[in-house]
């Protein structure tokens, strides 16, 4: 049985019916009586002996204190301000002791933070010597003065704790050593659970050598700029995969930036080129490989009865691929929760992520509906066709480029509205003839006659894209001796006589004292306005000039030609439930704006 003394300090572990204790609090003996009667903190325990006492008390240690590291340096960053403060008052004969400074720091810390406890505090400071609480300078552990702290020799004989020291046998001295525990924090990277414990020392060893070198000494500033510069200068037998951050040896990682045709079957090609475009990632250690397989393709079809249902593409239980990560890994993960309400899914790691963030199935799934349209069209070989719409070193064709090399655009998209699939992002092509066409073709009918037995004369594009005047093409009197450069010579000319005439004109109306608009106008609803408003910085859309009354909205919108319209077309029936139609109006009235150089449009309800 433990012999209780005055002034010892009890932690409360238990406490009765109306007890004026409380359990995890620390009180001191203040006086024994007798051997039946204890007083502490001046509360006498008349019914508590000495051997039945420590049912409800124990005798504090400091391992009892929680948070002792903390509050322990605390007590000593006070100390030292302190200390300080005192040392710019005070005479060289009028110093204040070390106790009545620590009294001071007790009482400010006590004031500052009202969490912290007089009576722990002031126990830490009767068992320890504060002066000697250190932090250790790489990783920062709080070192207390029982446990073992070294000088760093070659820096400036700063703080070290026993895991980032090493002993050198040479200088009989101690040196920083980078442990794994600082290789996690500075670099966001760690050992692959499958590496052994001799492949991690063996990485660690050499990674100090190669940071301790003569050509680099930057063991206090090391990142991960420098691990991927040791890895490629001293040839490691380790990849870091792109995706978990994951140290794994060579044999476990594929490394996508020597991947080749040769190495891999077709199959296992495009998936390297899917991980690889999709999330920039080069290599990658063989689980997130097995991760991303999981991801999978979804039909046109089902992307459309998924929209029309709630809006979004992805459903819980599927493993998607983010595009936009704040700690920049583990970009494949599996939705666990899904928000229909605010659009937004929850991943494992219970990260919540906005949809437009994550990778988007939708041109995949129209690219590949367009290829099994154009199975039956005679003039098109299907196998150049299979072989052009799969995953590349450029990812996955975009569909625009796809109607470029096949063709069938219009009849393609007339045949997704006949079947109800969704067309996001795809419009029917403008066959008529743009802005400078116009002025081209109107000055070619003042240069050439009609031909009486075909009906035409020759249009600029047919000008330009051949190299003689063909005999059908009949010149009018004055210009029937000009060669083709010159016809296409005086045609440029006065395309840009027209223009200039045309500014001129545009800025006398801009100095007239009445009203002259010069932002084209489009008129919509007013639910629509002020969806755009919630989805305009998404999308490298500008609002200006906003007027919101009760019976009036209007704001002004402009871009330029990096826009994404597909992705605002999304936003914007994914904030809607009906108007879809006029969603498809604004957007391709904002296409043809870009098409004539128009960057700015007011829109009014």
């Amino acid at each position: 049985m433990k012999e209780l003394k005055i002034n010892q300090k009890l932690l409360c572990i238990k406490v009765e019916e109306n007890s004026p204790f409380e359990i995890d609090r620390i009180y001191p003996i203040t006086k024994i009586i007798n051997e039946n009667k204890i007083e502490l903190a001046n509360k006498v325990c008349s019914h508590y002996s000495n051997s039945e006492i420590f049912e409800y008390f124990k005798v504090l240690e400091i391992e009892d204190i929680k948070d002792i590291n903390n509050k322990a340096l605390k007590i000593k960053e006070a100390f030292e301000a302190q200390k300080e403060i005192d040392d710019n008052l005070s005479t060289d004969s009028d110093f204040t002791s070390d106790n009545i400074l620590l009294e001071q720091a007790i009482e400010f810390l006590i004031e500052d933070d009202t969490s912290l406890i007089e009576e722990e505090l002031r126990f830490i400071v009767d068992t320890l010597d504060i002066t000697m609480v250190e932090v250790c300078s790489c990783c920062k552990t709080i070192i207390l003065p029982d446990d073992e702290c070294y000088m760093d020799s070659k820096n400036n004989n700063v703080p070290l704790c026993d895991s980032c020291s090493v002993y050198n046998e040479e200088t009989d001295l101690y040196e920083r050593v980078l442990s794994e525990k600082i290789l996690i924090e500075n670099t966001n990277c760690e050992f692959s659970n499958s590496l052994r414990r001799d492949k991690k020392e063996f990485f660690l060893m050499n990674l100090n050598k190669y940071l301790y070198s003569n050509k680099h000494n930057n063991i206090l500033t090391f990142n991960e700029s420098d691990l991927d510069g040791f890895l490629e200068e001293e040839q490691m037998p380790f990849k870091i995969c792109d995706n978990c951050k994951k140290i794994e040896e060579n044999v476990n990682s594929y490394d996508f930036s020597n991947y080749s045709f040769s190495d891999y079957n077709l199959y296992d090609a495009e998936e390297y080129y899917k991980i690889d475009t999709l999330s920039r990632q080069n290599v990658i250690c063989q689980d997130c490989y097995d991760l991303y397989s999981k991801v999978k393709y979804l039909s046109l079809e089902e992307l459309t009865n998924r929209f029309n249902e709630n809006k979004m593409f992805y459903r819980v239980g599927e493993t998607v691929i983010i595009k936009k990560n704040k700690d920049n890994k583990n970009h494949v993960r599996k939705i666990i929760a899904i928000d229909e309400k605010n659009h937004t899914y929850t991943l494992e790691g219970n990260l919540v992520i906005e949809y437009n963030l994550l990778h988007c199935p939708l041109n995949e799934a129209i690219v590949r509906e367009y290829n099994e349209f154009l199975i039956d069209k005679d003039d098109i070989d299907i196998d150049e066709v299979d072989e052009y719409i799969q995953y590349n070193w450029e990812g996955f064709p975009e569909i625009e480029y796809a109607f470029e090399k096949f063709g069938y655009r219009n009849e393609f998209i007339e045949y997704l509205k006949s079947k109800k699939l969704l067309t996001i992002g795809l419009y029917l092509e403008d066959n008529g003839l743009d802005e400078i066409n116009i002025v081209r073709n109107s000055i070619i009918e003042t240069i050439f006659c009609m031909n009486e037995e075909t009906q035409k004369i020759p249009s600029y594009d047919e000008l330009y894209n051949t190299d003689i005047l063909d005999e059908s093409w009949i010149l009018s009197e004055d210009y029937e001796n000009y060669t083709l450069a010159s016809i296409l010579s005086i045609i440029n000319d006065r395309v840009y006589s027209f223009y200039d005439t045309l500014k001129q004109l545009n800025e006398y109306k801009k100095s007239l004292l009445y009203s002259y608009k010069e932002i084209p106008e489009h008129f919509t609803s007013k639910e629509l306005i002020s969806k755009i408003k919630e989805v305009n910085d998404t999308c490298k859309i500008k609002i200006t000039n906003v007027l919101d009354t009760e019976n009036i909205v209007s704001i002004n919108i402009s871009f330029d030609n990096k826009v994404n319209l597909s992705t605002f077309e999304m936003h914007l029936k994914v904030k809607m439930d009906k108007e879809f139609n006029r969603i498809d109006n604004l957007i391709t009235a904002i296409r043809q704006a870009i098409k004539y150089n128009v960057v700015e449009l007011c829109l009014h309800n």
